[in-house]
């Protein structure tokens, strides 16, 4: 039976994954984004998170309140950026990761979240670009100074599945 509760939802995309399977094959590209999975994980639970799952090239995380996945984005995004750029046959790649992350009521069915808070999270993450962190201003909202002070507001977007534009 499903429990509606407040929650944080968080996805992390590793950005370019099909091609560093097809530069370095599957054995190596699976190790590195393993690598990028730990890497987030263990973002995730430094900032009192749990890691709900793992999709492709994509984690799902959550929190018990908003202020956690902005810090565990920036944490993730800072540690993504002090890894070393991995050696191609054609020069070297960085490995990048966009993240996109929501607050709000979602349905709990035993480990996993479902509704809207979810799939705001999921457009999120994929209106992000390399390297970028992307909310809603509803959550900006919900934050301290502190962290809304590292924030740029884009103003309103169209965001598909939404009746009205997002800010």
């Amino acid at each position: 039976m499903a429990a509606v509760c407040e929650v944080g939802i968080l996805f992390a995309d590793v950005v370019g994954s099909s091609r560093i399977y097809e530069q370095l094959g599957d054995t190596r590209a699976h190790a590195v984004i393993n690598q990028c999975f730990r890497i987030m994980g263990e973002c995730v639970q430094g900032h009192r998170g749990v890691v709900v799952k793992t999709i492709g090239d994509e984690l799902m995380a959550a929190f018990s309140a908003a202020h956690q996945p902005f810090s565990c984005a920036v944490d993730i995004r800072r540690r993504f950026a002090e890894m070393p750029a991995l050696p191609l046959s054609e020069g070297e790649i960085r490995v990048a990761v966009r993240i996109g992350f929501h607050f709000g009521s979602a349905m709990r069915e035993q480990e996993d979240f479902f509704g809207d808070t979810v799939n705001i999270a999921a457009r999120m993450v994929g209106l992000a670009k390399a390297s970028q962190i992307l909310t809603t201003g509803d959550v900006m909202d919900l934050l301290p100074e502190s962290q809304r002070a590292l924030a740029v507001e884009f103003g309103e977007i169209e965001v598909r599945g939404r009746a009205g534009p997002v800010r």
